[in-house]
């Protein structure tokens, strides 16, 4: 083991026995409860109300609270929070993100593919991840659910999910506004008010506005990358209609256009990339330079951009037809624009660049049925239906010399469908301490339609297709249907009052597809689904450790059998890379998440978290050559947290003098399916601080200071490797210390 790597396991270590878990959300959709203790956190996990120390599911939330405190305003900062979570750019796009959980991660976009974790909005499927990083504001909380959600969710998905929650409205008078200044150069503007429209009827408008300069400076140019320029607006009216019914609709936008993350050349392929080519010398002497330069600078070959917009509207309405008997109907649609720009050999040569552009649309549909028909059996069942629409474009520049227009032109449209029935029942058992068996199932039809026209753009500028046999304007149709059947068994017992033993066997599924880049006849063959099997053991406990100290402890230990992974290769045929997506054929992920959190009273809290995650392929055969012992793309090995946060002053005149410290590790994750030496993330510690001053001066307003990457490390945060096939792989750098200073002023009753 390398020192690094020691000193790694050594930190988690000593988190992990100051209490590791950072923890928990506090709150919950206030449609399932008002206000709750930290010790009575709500969750909707299993799509009802219910107290996290009670799911027997291993989910971490994070309130809206917590958020504004650690200054998190974007998705890919929750994995600061939680174990086995690892959110990174899509491809490099700033507005896209690739969630993985437990070693389950999307490795291409495009409406021909699902992603492997399911991202929800107010209960609504997001099918696309452009955008996804857009809902951090005016939040109530985000929950991350662990393992394959197999039976309860409208898309099935091998990973988890995570279900964002926003704001709901109230029936008083209310609402905030926020502002932040940061260095380097940056500011965010949020506010919500609560509007009480008539009897039972309410109105909450929220709004975001956040500009980032740019933290790279690009030296051949006048711009900066690293830069955020986002408007994103929320309007959700609630009616209670009758003592029974109530219907809420939430609308929500979203519009980002920056100059896009900036792209460090990483390593390169000597076999490819070399001084035998204009190009390749190039590439060589620009890798040199860049070594030269500050880990903020860079030069560019050319301005590249990232734009995305997002519309989107639900419906969500609940009617208690009787004691016992819920109906609850969930309805939402999506529209979804995104246009990229990338240089990813991250140099002023030309060895690979790409835009992308996609438009999709989605609607769903989804019935429940909430009953307990006897004593001690709840039932949950119902139907749903999800269709979408679009269209991906994309253009990629390989190795051509700086004047040509020669580039390969991948154009799809496609339309999916997909119709399912589910049911899960939950039984208390009749004996004497309380114990519960659950069992769920849910039978899904996905189909996919797609159109292929696939072309080469020639130096000259003329137009050829790809596939060979192709008709004369290059377009093909194609489609397949795919069914499966997944389910959950479990069960739970208390043998203590302070805790919960629990088991659960699963099975997920994420559909198949087509690679809509395909530039051959073999290529445009659908491939198969997925299938994950996960077996989980875990413990969930509440300890009172005498006076006003608390103990919350959570652990978790799973494996999962894997098999038909979707694998999205860039190969090289007939001397030139294709895009492949493939099915490999099985792995096995092991793996165990603590976390924890230590209460003094309500003015100190020292939480921590770490998460273990251990893929291995077992049967991998690539052209021939046996890949079983390479590393899964975008996994770490370890994550892990601390947090410690502290009231260490009151005063009725001057107000509550308090302080946030955390602390976040990841470990290093390898970038390329077929894995290259050197095509690798680095490992980063990060440690985060801030000051607050809340009740100000008699007041409801509260003051931050605070510094996001305290000792300002240098460090990488994702990136994007094809070394192995066009021989270039790149880093994204993280932020370096931005130190800040938040107002937020409360009003009415918010």
């Amino acid at each position: 083991m390398k020192f690094r790597d020691r000193n790694a396991y050594l930190t988690a270590i000593a988190c992990t026995s100051i209490l590791a878990g950072t923890a928990n959300a506090q709150t919950a959709p206030q449609e399932a409860a008002a206000a709750v203790s930290s010790d009575d956190i709500v969750v909707t996990a299993r799509r009802t109300a219910e107290r996290l120390q009670d799911v027997p599911v291993a989910v971490t939330a994070v309130t809206g609270q917590q958020l504004e405190s650690l200054q998190i305003r974007n998705l890919t900062d929750v994995q600061r929070l939680s174990p086995s979570l690892s959110i990174t750019p899509l491809n490099g796009a700033s507005n896209s993100a690739s969630i993985q959980i437990r070693g389950q991660v999307q490795t291409t976009a495009g409406i021909g593919v699902d992603p492997s974790t399911g991202a929800y909005l107010n209960e609504i499927y997001m099918a696309r991840p452009a955008g996804l990083d857009a809902a951090i504001f005016d939040i109530n909380s985000v929950q991350v659910l662990k393992g394959p959600q197999g039976t309860l969710f409208g898309r099935s998905s091998v990973g988890g999910a995570v279900l964002i929650e926003t704001r709901r409205p109230t029936d008083s008078f209310g609402g905030y506004v926020s502002a932040a200044l940061e260095d380097p150069w940056g500011y965010s503007l949020e506010g919500a008010l609560n509007v009480p429209i008539g009897e039972g009827i309410g109105l909450r408008v929220a709004g975001l506005r956040q500009y980032i300069d740019g933290y790279t400076k690009v030296l051949n140019g006048d711009y900066r990358l690293d830069d955020r320029d986002r408007w994103a607006g929320r309007a959700t009216l609630q009616a209670q209609l009758t003592d029974t019914l109530t219907t809420t609709f939430i609308g929500d936008y979203y519009r980002s256009s920056t100059n896009g993350p900036a792209f460090f050349a990483k390593t390169y392929n000597p076999a490819l990339v070399n001084a035998t080519t204009a190009v390749g010398a190039a590439y060589l002497a620009a890798f040199a330079k860049q070594q030269t330069l500050g880990f903020h600078e860079k030069e560019s070959q050319f301005k590249p951009f990232n734009y995305a917009r997002v519309v989107g509207i639900a419906n969500i309405t609940t009617w208690d037809a009787s004691e016992g008997l819920t109906f609850k109907n969930i309805t939402g649609g999506r529209w979804v624009k995104a246009d990229d720009v990338a240089d990813h050999d991250g140099t002023t040569a030309t060895i690979l660049s790409t835009r992308v552009t996609s438009n999709t649309k989605q609607f769903s549909e989804e019935l429940q049925l909430q009953a307990k028909p006897m004593e001690g059996l709840d039932l949950i069942v119902g139907g749903y239906y999800f269709w979408e629409t679009g269209y991906d474009h994309s253009n990629s520049y390989v190795r051509r010399a700086e004047t040509s227009v020669a580039r390969t032109q991948n154009r799809f449209t496609g339309t999916n469908t997909s119709a399912s029935l589910f049911g899960q029942a939950n039984y208390s058992l009749p004996i004497d301490i309380p114990a519960h068996i659950f069992a769920g199932i849910r039978r899904t039809r996905d189909k996919r339609e797609i159109t292929f026209e696939n072309r080469n753009v020639t130096a000259d500028g003329s137009l050829s297709c790809v596939v060979a046999g192709a008709p004369a304007n290059c377009i093909k149709p194609a489609e397949k249907s795919f069914n499966a059947t997944t389910w959950t068994f479990g069960f739970d017992i208390k043998p203590v009052e302070e805790a919960m033993l629990y088991g659960t066997v699963g099975r997920g599924y994420r559909s198949g597809g087509f690679n809509g880049r395909a530039t051959s006849l073999p290529q445009q063959a659908p491939f198969s689904p997925e299938f994950v099997t996960s077996y989980e053991l875990g413990i969930k406990s509440n300890w009172d450790l005498g006076g006003s100290t608390r103990l919350m402890f959570n652990a978790a230990a799973y494996s999962m059998d894997y098999t038909n992974i979707q694998r999205a290769l860039v190969v090289i045929s007939a001397g030139a890379p294709v895009s492949v997506v493939i099915n490999t054929p099985s792995a096995r992920i092991r793996g165990f998440e603590l976390e924890s959190t230590l209460r003094f009273g309500r003015d100190v809290s020292l939480g921590g978290f770490i998460g273990y995650t251990k893929p291995q392929y077992k049967k991998f055969i690539d052209n021939g050559v046996d890949r079983s012992n390479n590393k899964f793309t975008y996994v770490p090995k370890l994550q892990a947290g601390a947090t410690l946060d502290a009231t260490v002053y009151r005063s009725d005149r001057l107000g509550d003098f308090g302080f946030n410290l955390n602390y976040a590790y990841r470990s290093q994750l390898q970038q390329e399916i077929i894995n290259f030496p050197g095509s690798v993330v680095d490992a980063y510690h990060l440690v985060n601080l801030s000051v607050r001053l809340e009740n100000a001066f008699g007041s409801k307003a509260s003051v931050e200071v605070y510094a996001k990457n305290l000792f300002d490390k240098d460090y990488e945060i994702g990136g994007f490797g094809a070394a192995g096939s066009v021989g270039v792989a790149n880093v994204i750098h993280g932020a370096p210390r931005v130190v800040g200073l938040s107002l937020r002023v409360p009003f009415g009753n918010d």
